[in-house]
């Protein structure tokens, strides 16, 4: 390690979390030569927005945290979906419905790449996928080849030939998403042979995190011993190369945790549901006060995604009756109907359950929640922690409730 990488880790510690806002980048050249320094651990790496699917950390919420100095994360899975579903949902056959749905996608993700960088062409620009996506290879394919993806993040799986497939873009920093240590080996051990290992890792945190976690189960994911931040920290930098930034996310929403986090090692830290609840994100303002914001409807931990992964939601709208023919038959495999437990369900031993308790069609109710519909039961409302956001004054404002602006919500958490 060179005396410069020694230098920044002793003294990251005590730096404020203001600080590590990326600099207000002039030219091409001093983006590079920042992410360069980045990805080795030589500078501090910048704040970021976490992605949130389907749809609402979109171009216009990507663009105005970029425009703050942080790190804007689009969200590519399942990006064409809302757009496109009356023409994807006509086509007359299950194959040709699922070619539509994966065009719709590419062409989308294309557009909302183009727009950010019209706006910000010189911020730092990431991406997040689900590895579980039936077109993540394509979409992959995508990013890469716009040129204009600074990093991916990669969720929900750990796919062993990514190294293989980042080697066409040498540009392109990847960073899987772990919550443990053998996840972050496994995904050292899929490049052995490549010369594209990880160039960094995002440790989530799965007792506070929203959406998709990286548990077993309910129980697991709950299991704050297992999941300590410092301890997995310690665990995961173990084995992994001195060099290779490692970053946190979940329940981050404050000066304060995201000052510990960097205490505890961490090189950056990228925080999610505080930038949803604003006025640029792609969740309606109205989901916001009368879901997110309102105490009365608390947060909980549930095994029913269609993924089986343990999820973290907002206890809202509950879902009818899905369990109908012409659901299943607007299938566009967006996770892999073989593996999709909804698609294989018994609807009659699932319409026997509680409706909490009931698998759902994710393609089917999470763009209901970007669209803002809540007939019909409503969507998912995926979220972070929230017991300490919806005490904030920042969502109160002339004494009735407010949602800020990106700026606001930015300012706000970065306050004494």
């Amino acid at each position: 390690m060179s005396l410069k990488t020694d230098t920044a880790l002793r003294t990251r510690s005590s730096m404020q979390a203001a600080a590590t806002l990326a600099p207000d980048f002039r030219s091409k050249q001093e983006h590079d030569e920042y992410l360069t320094a980045a990805f080795r651990r030589e500078v501090p790496f910048p704040l970021g927005k976490a992605a949130m699917g389907v749809g609402f950390s979109d171009a216009k919420l990507v663009s105005a945290v970029m425009r703050e100095r942080m790190l804007g994360t689009l969200a590519a899975t399942a990006i064409g979906y809302n757009e496109h579903r009356s023409a994807f949902l006509a086509e007359p056959s299950f194959e040709s419905r699922i070619a539509h749905y994966h065009a719709a996608n590419r062409q989308k993700l294309l557009e909302e790449i183009r727009a950010v960088r019209e706006r910000m062409p010189h911020g730092i620009l990431g991406a997040n996928i689900l590895a579980a996506a039936s077109d993540f290879e394509s979409m992959v394919d995508v990013m890469g080849r716009s040129g204009e993806v600074d990093i991916l993040f990669v969720g929900a799986g750990l796919p062993r030939g990514l190294a293989k497939q980042m080697e066409q873009y040498p540009h392109m920093h990847y960073m899987p998403i772990v919550s443990s240590d053998r996840a972050a080996k496994i995904m050292m051990k899929s490049a052995d042979g490549t010369p594209r290992p990880p160039d960094g890792f995002d440790m989530e945190d799965p007792t506070k995190a929203g959406g998709h976690l990286g548990a077993k189960d309910v129980a697991d994911a709950l299991d704050t011993e297992k999941f300590d931040p410092q301890k997995l920290h310690d665990q995961i930098r173990a084995v992994i190369p001195p060099t290779t930034p490692l970053v946190v996310a979940g329940g981050l929403g404050y000066r304060g945790n995201i000052e510990r986090a960097l205490d505890m090692g961490y090189d950056g830290a990228l925080v999610g549901t505080r930038f949803l609840l604003t006025q640029e994100s792609g969740l309606p303002d109205h989901i916001i006060l009368k879901y997110y914001l309102d105490p009365r409807y608390p947060v909980e931990t549930v095994q029913t995604s269609p993924a089986n992964l343990p999820s973290r939601i907002v206890q809202g709208p509950k879902n009818p009756d899905d369990y109908r023919a012409d659901i299943r038959r607007q299938c566009v495999s967006c996770i892999g109907h073989q593996r999709c437990r909804f698609f294989n369900a018994d609807f009659e031993q699932e319409a026997q359950k509680p409706l909490d308790q009931r698998t759902y069609c994710i393609a089917h109710r999470l763009p209901m929640t970007q669209r803002g519909e809540e007939d019909a039961g409503g969507g998912v409302l995926f979220t972070g922690s929230l017991d300490d956001l919806r005490g904030d004054s920042l969502y109160v404002r002339d004494g009735k409730p407010y949602v800020p602006t990106v700026k606001e919500a930015l300012e706000f958490m970065l306050k004494e």
